[in-house]
């Protein structure tokens, strides 16, 4: 082989590997760039959910305690009217907080997680009917005894679902983005 060819052969690869190495390097910076914005994505979006989180958990947890207050109100050995309703008042502020706090947990999602919360607005509300209509028996003179087992019970339902709810959360916040139905 000559050496003119030899040379044309050499720049040729040469020019092969630089412009191979070129292209390699591109695609590992578009590929690297790719992975971080996906990343910083995932933690965005995981900050959001866990903010959304602990605003449904503080709401709720602010409804629960204006509800228990307003039932330790009614079992009182003399109830004062005007102070219950200034509690059931309260109360149903803190269920309609909730109701708005459900509705950011909605938007960040996932399922299980909106499952959770929905099943605690339901029980939060059932418990504000039931106290309602408590107060109205009592008020009536009637027989309390059926409201005052109906209440317990959806104290117990209101705690279970504030539970499962932290538990979905937490699983939320741990679980990658892609396992939970997020971007």
């Amino acid at each position: 082989m000559d050496q003119a060819l030899a040379a044309l052969l050499g720049a040729a690869l040469g020019s092969a590997g630089t412009a191979g190495a070129a292209a390699l390097t591109s695609w590992s910076t578009r590929w690297q760039a790719r992975t971080q914005s996906a990343a910083q994505h995932q933690q965005w979006q995981r900050q959001a959910r866990r903010d959304a989180y602990s605003t449904f958990l503080t709401d709720a947890s602010q409804a629960r305690e204006a509800l228990s207050e307003t039932w330790h109100l009614l079992r009182s050995a003399t109830p004062d009217a005007e102070l219950i309703e200034q509690q059931m008042h309260e109360a149903r502020a803190g269920v309609r907080a909730i109701q708005r706090a459900g509705a950011t947990v909605a938007v960040e999602g996932p399922e299980e997680v909106l499952d959770s919360a929905r099943d605690v607005e339901k029980h939060l509300a059932l418990l504000y009917a039931s106290l309602r209509a408590y107060k109205e028996r009592m008020a009536r003179g009637g027989d309390i005894a059926d409201y005052v087992q109906q209440c317990a019970q959806q104290r117990n339902h209101v705690r279970e679902a504030l539970e499962a709810f932290g538990a979905a959360a937490r699983t939320a916040l741990t679980t990658p983005a892609h396992e939970t139905g997020g971007a």
